[in-house]
């Protein structure tokens, strides 16, 4: 009895534990997901009950985790499909589409939704298919109505959301869930009658929440000019406010209220000011209310009225104020004006017209008071007015106060530059229509110019002093001021000077060049020539020496190359596997990261390691790649043995007894089947006979014989030491040791019988010493390329390195120099750094690191 009662139990258990899933699937209608359709219009609640369900005829889904989706354009790689879970759909809560367009999974609710797509849909290689590449499937299962089943299938696409449910669970929950999550007003009010007001007091509360929401939404829309808005708003209030009368639904009825108040209040005041010609105020009253001013057609009308009598009202006050040079208040009207009726082409040109004379005046003012940057500064300004054409008015005295503003900065830089500091036209005479001076003031060039208005041009004798490091900041300052005289007013004088000037920061150059030439620093004397050249740029000594100068400098930084390898063992072939290591290696100079290198051939990269570890000077930077070989070998080895081995095959004759016992026991059965067993008794006594004869005999037969095994094993090993030695640092790194090994082995065959299920003839196909020989030393040149690039790179950085360390400046400065031009990166880091302390040390040595 006790063992029923338990097997009853467990019976009773099995359904609750084996029960299925079935997905509520919620159809796409009209409208449906529209953001705006939560207010207005009507819904529809459509769905259908699925069992079995698969997707793509597959029960399982993948789940992009990895993928940022955000829209249904986004590409899908093999790699992220691949890299997705797998998540049966009986095991995820809802698959729904998002605003986005893309499909999401939700596995536990609450849970943030992941992008889902099919499974069984894996893209090609080198194929990105969007997101919404994967939606065209299908959805299947089981419908059921009553006894009734039939198998449906719906396109994805029509599908709003799928809820997996347990089977039997009531519908109704999934479809009060699904208005919870749309928080529709027109949805609730159709899942109400769908579901004859299941849970009818929470959906109430939800859809009141839903309708002051929307009451709300009206309001802002109200607010921003939507006059009919305000009526939604009221309507959805007093429903709202129907359901539950609290706190929420007073004050939002006090708010609609308020907001139609202040706009009536508004609209009156602004009628009233237009009725007794207050324009200015009206206009002024009118502007909360603007928005709304299509809605009504009279009072829209009274507006345009009073724009158009403020217009004529300030366009007269402003043209008046124009005539009689009240400027400031003739733009003030005029811009009203404008603003009254932006199509007015009067109203346009007075305001041009007042903010020309206001730019003139202040402008003239400006030079009047020796400040002619900013009568410039101001008509220029004036000139870019995108309201207003181009004045020629302005565009004249903009050119006088160019002019003013030159002779200013050519008066200033002479003070800077000239012996004694003369300024411009002090002693002067003028020199429109006579000969230049003679002498040295032709030298150093005439300041003639062709009149203009408003200005008086002189020349004046005057000398520059010489360039020192002292006084060079204030030769710069004054060529900055001469260039900016030459762009505002080309001037014979302002380009006498400057090219004085120039010569004079050309001979400073120059010389600097000379100096950093003796003392071998070739970078600083290319960098100062190419300076020099900007500054006179027709100078022929100058391109002739800074083309010798460049030749010497890109001599003395091109890298060589070399190696030198040993094979102080004298292994056999190892001379032969150092020369192709060694090849290895120089093939690095073109792929090295530096703008130059050559490769030095073996006896010159020798001498130059016996030259760097000597401590003698190179003629260049020199990085020589030495090492030892230590060890290089392969052996191969051969253990041959006889194994022991056996076959069988059938005996015959258990075989021919076999046969004889068969015969006679058929004879014994068709017996027994006619006559009885017991008139059968003498067959049976033969068979047995025939069984015992045939029994004696083994079933088969066992042979032994020995077949030749041969285990060969090939073993080798490669080292070599290598280590690079560069004549910058004048530093040998720390030895690396390269190695590569090989070990193999198999098993030979011969003269294994047919009939052995245990081994077959073999035959070892190993390779010989040569090829494992060769692999080794493959492996070995590519790490000893590896690490020649590596070091070859961080060469440039040896300059930089040594450069921030030096005692002396000009040293440092040249090591500065070098790294520049010889590193590949031109903006890193260390780049910069060195540019900036370059141009501390002396502006003319600002460079971009490139030889020319």
């Amino acid at each position: 009895m006790l063992l029923l009662t338990l097997l009853g139990c467990l019976l009773a258990a099995v359904p609750t534990f084996a029960q299925g899933k079935q997905a509520i699937v919620i159809l796409k209608t009209q409208g449906a997901g529209d953001q705006n359709s939560g207010c207005d219009g009507a819904a529809e609640v459509s769905y259908q009950t699925i069992y079995d369900f698969k997707l793509n005829n597959e029960d399982e889904v993948r789940l992009l985790n990895g993928l940022g989706a955000g829209s249904q354009t986004v590409g899908v790689s093999r790699k992220d499909y691949e890299a997705s879970g797998k998540s049966r759909l009986r095991d995820l809560n809802a698959l729904k589409w998002g605003a986005d367009g893309v499909l999401y999974g939700i596995s536990v609710a609450g849970q943030s939704p992941i992008p889902a797509v099919p499974d069984n849909m894996k893209p090609q290689k080198n194929a990105d298919p969007s997101l919404s590449s994967f939606y065209s499937v299908m959805l299947s299962g089981e419908a059921r109505e009553g006894k009734q089943k039939r198998r449906l299938s719906l396109s994805l696409r029509e599908i709003w959301k799928i809820y997996f449910v347990p089977e039997g669970a009531a519908v109704n929950d999934a479809l009060f869930r699904h208005a919870t999550e749309e928080k529709s007003v027109a949805l609730w009010e159709a899942y109400l009658k769908r579901t004859s007001n299941y849970r009818g007091g929470e959906a109430n509360t939800l859809m009141r929440d839903a309708l002051v929401a929307c009451a709300r939404n009206d309001l802002d829309g109200f607010a921003k000019g939507d006059y009919t808005a305000l009526e939604k708003a009221r309507l959805r209030a007093g429903r709202a406010q129907s359901v539950r009368d609290d706190d929420v639904t007073q004050q939002l009825t006090v708010s609609i209220r308020q907001a139609q108040e202040k706009v009536d209040r508004a609209r009156e005041q602004v009628e009233q000011m237009i009725r007794t010609d207050r324009w200015d105020d009206a206009i002024n009253a009118a502007a909360p209310i603007k928005v709304y001013l299509s809605t009504w057609p009279d009072l829209n009308k009274m507006y345009g009225h009073a724009l158009r009598q403020s217009h004529e009202m300030h366009l007269f006050k402003g043209e008046g104020a124009l005539r009689a040079n009240q400027l400031e208040e003739a733009r003030g009207s005029c811009t009203t004006a404008w603003q009254r009726l932006p199509d007015s082409a009067p109203a346009l040109k007075c305001v041009c017209e007042s903010r020309n004379q206001i730019a003139l005046r202040d402008s003239r003012n400006y030079r009047q008071q020796k400040r002619p940057s900013e009568a410039k500064a101001l008509l220029e300004t004036q000139l870019a007015d995108a309201d207003c054409s181009k004045d020629e008015r302005v565009s004249s005295a903009l050119k006088e106060a160019n002019c003013e503003y030159a002779q200013q900065l050519l008066a200033e830089a002479r003070q800077l530059v000239a012996v004694g500091g003369i300024a411009a036209g002090k002693g002067a005479q003028p020199t429109a229509g006579r000969r230049a001076g003679r002498g040295r003031a032709a030298a150093a060039g005439n300041a003639a110019a062709a009149p203009r208005p408003a200005a008086v041009h002189t020349t004046t004798l005057i000398t520059l002093k010489p360039v020192s490091a002292q006084n060079k900041k204030e030769f710069r300052d004054a060529r900055a001021k001469l260039v900016l005289a030459s762009q505002l007013c080309p001037d014979e004088a302002v380009r006498a000077t400057l090219e004085a000037a120039n010569r004079r920061l050309a001979e400073f150059c120059l010389e600097e060049a000379r100096k950093a030439a003796q003392r071998g620093h070739s970078g600083t004397a290319y960098v100062y020539l190419q300076t020099a050249q900007e500054y006179t740029p027709g100078d022929g000594n100058v391109a002739s020496a800074l083309s010798q100068a460049r030749d010497r400098f890109q001599q003395q930084t091109r890298v060589s190359i070399g190696v030198v390898l040993e094979n102080s063992g004298g292994d056999r072939g190892g001379d032969q596997a150092l020369n192709e290591i060694a090849a290895g290696i120089e093939s690095v100079v073109n792929r090295a990261g530096l703008s130059q290198a050559v490769v030095l051939d073996r006896r010159e990269a020798a001498n130059a390691l016996r030259a760097i570890q000597s401590d003698r000077e190179l003629g260049g930077p020199t990085v020589i790649f030495s090492g030892d070989l230590i060890g290089a070998g392969v052996r191969r080895s051969s253990d041959p043995r006889l194994v022991r081995s056996s076959y069988s095959y059938s005996n015959p004759r258990w075989e021919a007894a076999d046969r004889q016992h068969d015969a006679v026991n058929a004879d014994y059965k068709r017996c027994v089947k006619q006559s009885g067993e017991a008139a059968c008794g003498g067959l049976r006594e033969r068979v047995a006979s025939l069984r015992a004869y045939r029994d004696q005999f083994e079933r088969r037969v066992t042979e032994y014989y020995n077949y030749r095994e041969t285990l060969i094993r090939v073993e080798g090993g490669l080292r070599m030491s290598f280590r690079a030695t560069d004549s910058v640092s004048r530093s040998t790194r720390a030895a690396q040791t390269l190695d590569a090994s090989v070990s193999r082995q198999c098993v030979q065959r011969e003269g294994t019988h047919p009939q052995d299920g245990s081994a077959r003839d073999a035959v070892c196909d190993i390779g010989d010493e040569q090829s494992y020989l060769f692999q080794m030393v493959e492996k070995i040149k590519g790490d000893a390329y590896t690490a020649a690039i590596s070091q070859l790179a961080s060469l440039p950085l040896s300059y930089h390195a040594r450069a921030r360390s030096a005692v002396n400046r000009q040293q440092g400065v040249e090591d500065y120099l070098r790294f520049l031009f010889l590193t590949q990166d031109k903006s890193g880091g260390e780049v910069q750094e060195a540019q900036r302390l370059l141009v501390a040390f002396d502006p003319e040595l600002r460079t971009d690191g490139v030889l020319r």
